[in-house]
């Protein structure tokens, strides 16, 4: 993922804050969730889009706290010790798709450069792929969920996504997704 040396973090968010690629997508969002957090500490996550009730209001991906998501998200930081702002966090689409419907094809076609781009720019040690479509976008042809996997200097670790965990209402299977994280962030923490 080569970095352009003329872009910029601010150039991705001024071309995503003009973007009305997707019609239906720009008369529906409230707010563009563009990314967020420093990325200093070398940990990227990547989710799918914007919920409409957090960060399609707050502006913010998964850090707002302001959804059940951004809250087990924010858990899962403070019980690893990683401050949310030292995090790059970001979606495959930046603004909410109508009801939270899975994104179409085109959809994601539209916004996957930005996000190959913020990843250039960033150049995270682990990214941290937040479900089905996140890791597909990534990892294709194929991968498996919960290994990590190396490819251009980067960590992929593929995971899913807090809103399925939450969906499950499993509190054995919500540990087990923390203890995954723990396992992840410790072993990308000693190369």
């Amino acid at each position: 993922m080569d970095n352009n040396s003329n872009d910029s973090i601010e150039t991705i968010r001024d071309e995503v804050i003009q973007c009305t690629k997707c019609p239906e997508l720009a008369a529906y969002r409230t707010k563009i969730a563009f990314s967020c957090g420093s990325g200093s500490n070398g940990v990227m996550f990547i989710g799918t889009a914007p919920s409409y009730i957090g960060g399609n209001i707050t502006g913010k991906p998964m850090s707002d706290g302001k959804s059940r998501t951004g809250a087990l998200v924010q858990e899962i930081l403070d019980e690893n010790g990683l401050a949310s702002e030292e995090c790059y966090n970001t979606n495959i689409l930046y603004c909410a798709t109508p009801n939270n419907r899975e994104p179409t094809p085109r959809e994601i076609q539209n916004c996957l450069p930005y996000t190959r781009r913020e990843i250039a720019i960033i150049q995270p040690k682990l990214v941290i792929l937040l479900g089905r479509i996140a890791s597909i976008c990534f990892l294709i042809p194929s991968y498996r969920k919960d290994v990590v996997h190396h490819r251009d200097n980067i960590s992929f670790f593929p995971t899913y996504h807090p809103a399925y965990i939450l969906r499950q209402n499993n509190p054995d299977l919500e540990a087990s997704y923390k203890a995954q994280f723990r396992r992840v962030l410790s072993e990308v923490r000693s190369f």
